[in-house]
């Protein structure tokens, strides 16, 4: 608004007055409001696992990293990538006689623009060196990897294991970390499961620690006992409870 518009509101009378100042601060609100919006998009999109708590493979990869140029073409002083006019030039050192293989002479028969065949040459014009390395053989092999995907249990990477049906071996502490959660469950049943669950997974885990000091035979005995345990059905419910309260009218 300007000043003049701002004058004639405050002679069209206090109505116009009351009026305008209205539509003004509903503006403001709603641009208050627009502002506030959007500064928590913003702070919301900036979160990243190096300022919260998120994980790392919840990341952007695709965000350019603080510092990076944004023009690939050039520096931070305009200048384009590559030599500078002026700049010293700066060539590979030729290799000596002894490590050339072979040479090759290279002249023109005949004039390359009309093709006539009395060409003088001027003998004390030395020619343009050349050298390059030429592969002659090319020894093709054929390699096999094995390897398992260790990653925590986000559920990307289990995703990722149904789709490429690859071995993804996922971190034993974020198992634990999870059962420890059914123990924390108002449920009994699940509570009672979880505890018996989590203590026969540390079980395995101490017996895992603990490989260096097991023969190999005892060490795999040891983990099936483990395996049992954790297999092991949990007790029914039913036979903790007194028969009294299993009775049928």
């Amino acid at each position: 608004m300007t000043p003049e518009q701002a004058q004639a509101v405050y002679f069209a009378g206090q109505d116009a007055v009351i009026t305008s100042l209205c539509e003004l601060d509903a503006q403001v609100q709603a641009s208050q409001q627009e502002i506030e919006a959007l500064q928590r998009k913003i702070a919301q999109l900036s979160k990243n696992s190096s300022n919260s708590s998120k994980r790392p493979s919840s990341d952007d990869i695709t965000k350019p990293k603080k510092g990076a140029k944004k023009n690939h073409g050039a520096d931070e002083k305009g200048n384009k990538i590559g030599g500078q006019p002026g700049h010293p030039k700066h060539t590979r050192a030729p290799y000596p006689p002894a490590a050339i293989s072979q040479v090759h002479e290279h002249e023109s028969l005949d004039c390359p623009l009309c093709g006539a065949q009395d060409i003088l040459w001027i003998e004390d014009l030395p020619p343009r060196v050349i050298q390059q390395t030429e592969i002659k053989e090319v020894v093709v092999t054929r390699e096999e990897h094995h390897a398992t995907l260790g990653c925590d249990y986000f559920s990307a990477y289990r995703k990722f294991m149904k789709d490429f049906h690859v071995a993804v071996q996922f971190c034993i502490a974020h198992l634990i970390r999870d059962i420890k959660f059914l123990t924390t469950l108002p449920d009994a049943p699940t509570r009672a499961y979880g505890e018996k669950l989590l203590h026969a997974v540390k079980g395995m885990f101490r017996v895992i620690h603990r490989h260096d000091t097991f023969a190999p035979e005892d060490f795999r005995a040891a983990l099936e006992q483990a395996k049992t345990q954790i297999s092991a059905p949990l007790p029914s419910v039913a036979n903790d409870v007194p028969p009294k309260t299993l009775a049928v009218d």
